[in-house]
């Protein structure tokens, strides 16, 4: 449970905010306990907490906010309502940073949460909020805010900025879906919209095969999540809202892409896709008027 601040700041790189597993090559599984105060996504176990206003912060290029490596199980769920931020080394440098918020390349036996004051971030070059991997027994719930973002704040020009990637990406399987909340009625006050996005040219959301390497690709399969709003059971909701909208100039925008590599490799959602939400991608061109004098 993390309830003040983690500060990763400063020279290095390589860096793990938190680490489940060894780094060495040695795998093993980490075991959550009850905590019904904390956790109120689901009935089982809970891995790792961060509370409302702790924040989490690692700067260094290739490191991650919480990253569960290659091999190793997370038996739990892990939960954020407050804030993870994973920082390049150079702010608003155009060499590649690729930093991650959450790196889960590990199976999380449990569920993945942002709750709705929770933040994931991802910046600067190749920059992403939530990566994940490995399988997930459960779901994947936000009601907060997962970003990737090329700079840290709006940037003084449209031409030449840092890349971000995706700000969530899927590539493997999920047994119990992904939802990102957001009202459940019309007339709903209660339940803010969730928020998945990027300013970059990646897609918002991206559920692929062999993200990191395609030729160690398998089939994805994205199980059925039970609406909280009554609908049904789909393996993708979006009652939130889901966007790109590139800082450069002549940039690509995706908002969802979904995607298999191969016949073989396909992506499947068994149970579908369902929208109330909203889903949006914007670019914007260069315009250039000639004007001819006699």
């Amino acid at each position: 449970i993390l309830g003040g601040s983690m500060d990763l700041t400063g020279s290095g790189t390589g860096k793990s905010g938190i680490l489940i597993g060894t780094g060495t090559g040695t795998t093993g599984t980490f075991t959550g306990m009850a905590d019904t105060t904390n956790n109120t996504l689901t009935a089982g176990p809970t891995a790792i907490v961060l509370l409302g206003g702790s924040l989490l912060k690692v700067q260094g290029n290739a490191s991650e906010g919480i990253n569960l490596g290659s091999g190793d199980t997370v038996k739990g769920d892990i939960i954020i309502n407050g804030s993870v931020e994973a920082l390049p080394s150079t702010a608003n440098g155009t060499t590649a940073g690729n930093v991650t918020g959450i790196l889960l390349s590990g199976t999380t036996d449990g569920s993945l949460g942002v709750g709705s004051a929770g933040i994931v971030e991802g910046f600067g070059q190749g920059g992403q909020g939530v990566v994940v991997l490995g399988n997930v027994t459960q779901s994947i719930q936000n009601f907060g805010s997962i970003l990737s973002s090329g700079t840290q704040a709006t940037p003084s020009t449209d031409k030449g900025n840092p890349t971000p990637g995706s700000a969530l990406v899927i590539s493997n399987n999920v047994t119990h879906g992904i939802y990102n909340g957001g009202p459940l009625t019309t007339s709903d006050t209660t339940n803010g919209p969730g928020s998945i996005s990027t300013n970059g040219n990646s897609p918002a959301l991206l559920v692929t095969t062999g993200f990191l390497d395609s030729g160690s690709a398998t089939p994805v399969k994205i199980g059925g999540f039970v609406d909280k709003g009554g609908a049904g059971t789909y393996s993708l909701i979006n009652r939130g809202t889901i966007s790109s909208s590139p800082q450069n100039i002549n940039g690509a925008s995706t908002g969802v892409e979904i995607i298999g590599t191969s016949d073989t490799n396909r992506v499947t959602l068994s149970d579908g896709f369902f929208n109330t939400g909203t889903i949006g991608a914007t670019t914007w061109a260069e315009y250039k008027k000639h004007i001819e004098k006699d």
